[in-house]
């Protein structure tokens, strides 16, 4: 476990391959400033073989708005 710490590689998710990442759940919001970003690494996982499900939650902006200045 301490040599993963000392390997510069252990950090970085981009030097490790793809194809050896679990099925992956990605979960997006309709009105996400992420949501580009996250159909983008979607499709990369996908290319490299990995088993993706996509689930974007849609609701309308004024109840989203309205979510997000409660907490």
């Amino acid at each position: 476990m301490r040599e993963d710490l000392d390997d510069p590689n252990a950090l970085d998710p981009g030097a490790l391959p793809l194809i050896e990442m679990p099925p992956t759940a990605l979960v997006e919001c309709q009105y996400d400033d992420l949501r580009a970003s996250t159909s983008t690494l979607a499709r990369t996982l996908r290319e490299s073989g990995v088993i993706v499900r996509e689930l974007c939650v849609q609701r309308s902006r004024a109840r989203a708005s309205q979510l997000a200045t409660r907490g």
